[in-house]
């Protein structure tokens, strides 16, 4: 497990379509996230 902010996340966005699988929930958690924030809901990633 890796935590990151929204930041590093959206900077791996680029590449999670090579990937078969990505680990992006590292957001999700943080207490307190960066503004603005990504969100996620039900295993989704809303940009």
């Amino acid at each position: 497990c890796m935590l990151c902010t929204s930041r590093g996340i959206a900077a791996a966005l680029p590449l999670a379509p090579l990937a078969r699988f990505a680990d992006l929930d590292g957001p999700t958690w943080l207490a307190v996230d960066v503004e603005p924030a990504l969100r996620f809901s039900t295993g989704v990633l809303h940009l």
